[in-house]
């Protein structure tokens, strides 16, 4: 008796939609494998910059490098003879002199700023990738003021704001807008109060938080009055 034999697997027709299914199921797990992995280590960097000491040492140096540029704010203002007004005129010759005599110090803060914008932007693109609700972030308070630190100060390095009676086109509206939102960095010192909520006396922390935020509206405001 002669067995059946079995045809070759050679010559067996093989289900084009079988094969397919099989190549998206493997894509799919592929995808899933990385977007899992991806997530695993957002939140193991989130666990690890709450919780150790490197954390905390970054939060507190991007706490002193708000300072830091609130004064270089107030320092690039003094700088400026156009705010003075016993040099209304800028052809008078003392304004020529006292603006040519501050000029290497203004491009040093110019450039000392692009570099805190830049350490800024970093730390808002690793909040924004740290949030477990992306959404929220971008609605809150101190992502718009990161936002509004960062961005005008890079539309406008080099330049100098237009002076308001000036303004006759759009562009010259949009490059006063931008100068006067980098005054927003000045509120990035609200990020005191965090540090603040650690005082334990009730009173104390009231006070010093109300204190705090006196302090930085009167600089706000005055950082914003000399653009109006």
């Amino acid at each position: 008796m002669v067995a059946k034999r079995e045809p070759s697997s050679k010559y067996m027709s093989t289900n084009p939609s079988t094969k397919g299914d099989a190549d998206e199921k493997e894509n799919t797990e592929t995808k899933l494998t990385f977007m899992q992995r991806a997530e695993a280590t957002r939140v193991k960097l989130k666990k690890f910059m709450a919780a150790s000491i490197f954390g905390s040492v970054y939060d507190y140096c991007f706490l002193f490098l708000s300072v830091i540029s609130a004064f270089s704010f107030i320092a690039v203002t003094y700088l400026d003879p156009r705010y003075y007004k016993e040099y209304d005129d800028p052809y008078d010759t003392n304004f020529i002199a006292l603006s040519n005599s501050w000029e290497p110090a203004r491009q040093a803060l110019a450039i000392f700023e692009m570099v805190l914008a830049t350490m800024f932007g970093f730390d808002l693109c690793l909040a924004l990738y740290l949030a477990d609700h992306k959404l929220e972030l971008l609605g809150s308070y101190f992502f718009w003021v990161d936002l509004l630190t960062v961005v005008p100060t890079y539309a406008t390095y080099g330049s100098t704001p237009p002076n308001f009676d000036s303004i006759d086109n759009f562009r010259k509206g949009l490059e006063f807008v931008l100068h006067a939102a980098t005054t927003a960095r000045l509120l990035r010192l609200l990020r005191i109060r965090k540090y603040l909520r650690q005082i334990s006396d009730d009173i104390r922390r009231l006070l010093s938080d109300m204190v705090l935020i006196i302090l930085v509206t009167i600089i706000f405001d005055a950082g914003l009055m000399q653009y109006l």
